[in-house]
């Protein structure tokens, strides 16, 4: 039994796969899954492994973690089982810019997790589709936070101009548009 990361942030999905040792030429082989701590990982109940097959690959998607989780996944059939190890920590639940703003002035931005971040913190990644805001390429979001908010400086523009931000942890990305206003 594999997965394809061993790190997952809430919201986010891996590729799962249970190999067989030998391929059944008679019959399919079912595997029943199972998650531990009990919901931590959305997965099949059941998985088919084809007859004639030695593999079957199924999704595991992590659902909100309020903390960093291990989480342990087994695969078992009659004779045998196995199973694979995935850490899921909080991931983005909001980003929001303020909507308007002067250019020339700095634009709030507001982050918040599904839960806490790790000991050693988290980083967002961060893009603007616009050089008139200029965003990090990362926000480090510190240890035991939930929420942060910064501001990300902005040039002054000849025009209404909408600038989408975009943040991004793990398979999540959330936008907010921002219109930078002539002063």
């Amino acid at each position: 039994m594999t997965l394809s990361s061993a790190h997952l942030y809430s919201g986010d999905a891996a590729t799962g796969r249970v190999e067989l040792s030998c391929a059944p030429s008679f019959r399919s082989v079912r595997v029943t899954l199972d998650v531990e701590p009990d919901g931590a990982l959305t997965v099949p109940e059941e998985l088919t492994v084809p007859r004639g097959q030695t593999t079957a690959e199924f999704i595991a998607v992590a659902r909100p973690a309020a903390d960093r989780t291990a989480v342990t996944l087994r695969a078992a059939r009659a004779g045998g089982s196995a199973s694979t190890s995935v850490t899921v920590d909080p991931g983005l639940r909001i980003f929001s810019a303020e909507p308007w703003q002067v250019g020339g002035r700095s634009v709030g931005v507001t982050f918040h997790l599904t839960g806490t971040a790790p000991p050693e913190g988290l980083a967002i990644a961060m893009r603007s589709d616009n050089p008139a805001v200029r965003v990090p390429s990362v926000i480090e979001f510190p240890a035991g936070a939930t929420g942060l908010t910064t501001t990300v400086p902005s040039d002054e523009v000849p025009a209404d101009t909408p600038v989408t931000l975009t943040a991004t942890l793990g398979q999540t990305s959330l936008s907010s548009t921002v219109t930078l206003a002539p002063r």
